[in-house]
């Protein structure tokens, strides 16, 4: 039970970094690859899926099961910015 303690909150944060990393994974992508801030986001989002790898290690060690995504709440802000860019795209 002690455990759980620590790794539900540690998933939480797990979840965050997830989140990070296809919010990255958005911008880069609408990057011009000439961009100097394109190979700064890869920086980012490579210390971040690092940051998830190292959290998801901790989480098994203290014998939890570790998120493999952003979970919904994750999901539902993604699409909500999917849309947003999306439109922006159309009236530009």
């Amino acid at each position: 039970m002690e455990e759980q303690k620590v790794t539900k909150p540690l998933n939480k944060l797990l979840q965050g970094q997830y989140m990070g990393i296809h919010s990255y994974e958005e911008f880069i992508k609408n990057l011009d690859d000439a961009s100097p801030l394109r190979s700064r986001f890869i920086m980012i989002q490579k210390d971040l899926k690092h940051h998830a790898e190292l959290l998801s290690e901790r989480i098994q060690e203290l014998h939890g099961t570790p998120a493999t995504s952003e979970g919904v709440i994750g999901k539902i802000e993604q699409f909500i910015r999917y849309s947003i860019t999306h439109k922006v795209k159309k009236i530009s």
